[in-house]
């Protein structure tokens, strides 16, 4: 690596967006020379006098430069000129080339084009449509950073919080979603896919299409294609692949429950989530039976009206927001 390439690390070290991997590299720089390391100091002290780096700024680095001797000739006296000169040529180098690492590390997650924040509403989902085309629905809370135009070889996004993509296909520029803790990524084609993100863990499920999830530097990436899910446990940086019996984790994006197929434990515990209820099937013959409904808005009582019609069973009210399911027959 070139030293450039250092500054951009420490950077990203100062801003906490440092992978481990790239954190071992910066180590091994630093001390590898007294001078990376006073060079090191400078640009923390240049980063926590400024308040670290705006949104926007001037990446006309030449003319930086000569503001900063201009001020060094004007502050020079003679009997300290050898002094200060060193000193205040060191910290405008430092303050530099921190503005060279910024547009760095911009111009590599970005391809040099100014972000977007989009910010999800309070009360409820967002939907986004992204320069190629691609919609993001943002749940509650999340938000999403991408660049205006998609000018290099990738798509790069940022997402914090839950998203549902629809990612646009173009074979020659991979999708590809940053995560919020810095270290994993999902990448794409073209397909559909979930990516929930939380303190604990990182789930990514697909419903069309394939995508690679690696989780970070150290791991293996896995490899899910539609109806897989993949959920990550932060703290042991495990990942356990599963198949998707029903989507419904998703209703908060469609709007309704839908089933093909779905034994009835798996109904049951979709309906206990989705309308916040408890739900008891007393016949356990009943679970391993099989339900098949279109997309659904309609109320609790409405839905087990027409399993109890489906299968014979009757359903009651058993308390607030309590209901039990008794009798039925698969047949």
């Amino acid at each position: 690596m070139q030293d450039n390439d250092y500054i951009v690390l420490l950077h990203k070290h100062l801003s906490g967006e440092i992978s481990p991997t790239e954190q071992a590299s910066l180590d091994a720089w630093l001390q590898s020379s007294a001078d990376n390391t006073r060079l090191a100091d400078d640009l923390r002290l240049a980063w926590e006098q400024t308040g670290g780096y705006e949104k926007t700024f001037d990446t006309d680095l030449d003319t930086a430069f000569g503001k900063v001797q201009a001020r060094i000739r004007a502050e020079e006296q003679p009997m300290r000129a050898t002094f200060v000169r060193g000193q205040l040529l060191r910290i405008a180098a430092a303050i530099v080339l921190l503005i060279a690492g910024v547009w760095g590390f911009r111009h590599f997650y970005y391809n040099a084009s100014p972000t977007q924040m989009v910010v999800s509403s309070a009360t409820g989902t967002k939907e986004v449509t992204l320069p190629d085309g691609t919609q993001v629905w943002l749940r509650q809370g999340a938000e999403v950073a991408y660049p205006t135009a998609f000018a290099g070889n990738t798509r790069p996004v940022q997402l914090k919080g839950e998203a549902y993509f629809k990612v646009a296909h173009d074979a020659s520029k991979p999708f590809r979603v940053q995560l919020e803790d810095g270290k994993g990524s999902v990448e794409v084609l073209g397909t559909q896919f979930n990516v929930r993100q939380n303190t604990d863990e990182t789930a990514v499920t697909v419903r069309e299409g394939k995508v690679r999830f690696a989780p970070d530097a150290q791991s293996n990436s896995v490899i899910l294609t539609a109806g897989k899910k993949a959920v990550l446990n932060k703290a042991r940086r495990q990942i356990v692949t599963e198949n998707v019996l029903t989507f419904n984790e998703l209703s908060w994006q469609s709007g309704g429950l839908e089933f093909v197929s779905t034994p009835l434990r798996q109904v049951v515990r979709d309906l206990q989530t989705y309308y916040n209820a408890q739900i008891t099937l007393s016949n356990s013959r009943m679970l391993d039976c099989t339900y098949t409904a279109p997309l659904t808005r309609q109320s609790l009582e409405k839905v087990l009206e027409s399993l109890s019609l489906t299968y014979q069973m009757q359903w009651e009210k058993t308390g607030a927001n309590a209901y039990r399911l008794t009798g039925g027959s698969c047949q």
